[in-house]
Parts: structure tokens; sequence; C-alpha cells
């Protein structure tokens, strides 16, 4: 289905190209025409991330400590597909405060971020 988003856009956490506060939801549009199966919000410095019908996973809002899984750890105010992740059969994504993480359906897990204990 389509993505809205609403709330704080620090960060550009919302995915709109901006870091704006949406007090109302509000089309993610560079995720049109794709079916999105799973969302996952971060806590703090917050990163969003999603998963497609097709098993493609785009992440975006705050890099710190690399958690966009896309090296570095610039942000990113609009949806960005995580390359690395295309082809391994993705099925899961969550996020945590400064990492994220992928499950495959072989059980592989893919992890990335900030890894000491919180």
């Amino acid at each position: 289905g389509e993505l809205h988003t609403w709330g704080l856009g620090q960060y550009g956490r919302l995915g709109h190209g901006d870091d704006v506060t949406c007090l109302k939801p509000k089309l993610v549009k560079a995720l049109e025409g794709k079916v999105i199966i799973q969302i996952s919000c971060g806590s703090r410095d917050a990163q969003t991330m999603v998963l497609t019908d097709a098993g493609l996973v785009y992440s975006w809002g705050d890099g710190d400590f690399g958690k966009l899984g896309r090296g570095g750890s610039e942000g990113c105010s609009t949806p960005t597909i995580i390359d690395k992740l295309s082809g391994q059969g993705v099925v899961q994504v969550e996020c945590g405060a400064q990492f994220s993480l992928a499950l495959t359906k072989s059980g592989q897990i893919w992890t990335w971020g900030k890894g000491d204990y919180y």
C-alpha cells in the first residue's frame, strides 16, 4: 500500500524531502507506485525504513553511525534504497535507537549502525 507519514519532521524522518513537522497524514511521494508491506521507525535521532513487496529496502532520516545502511553517517530526507540488501530476500526490517536490522527468508540477520549497548 501507500505510505503516509506525519509527526515531528526533524532529520527528514518523515520522508517528504524536508524537516517540516506534519500534523496530518501526508503521502510519501518518493514511494508512489511501490507496495509497502512493512515500516519501522527508530527512536531518538530517528531513522525510518520500509520493505516493499519486491523485497527492496528503503531508509531515510538521521544517518548517525551508518544506521541508514548506505555507508557513512550522512542523513537523507527522502527514501533511498539500500543497495547492499537488494536480492538478499529480506522479509522484515526493524529500527532501533541508533541501529537497524533486516531478516532474510533464509534466516540471516543483517545489522548495521551503532554497536554498543543502550
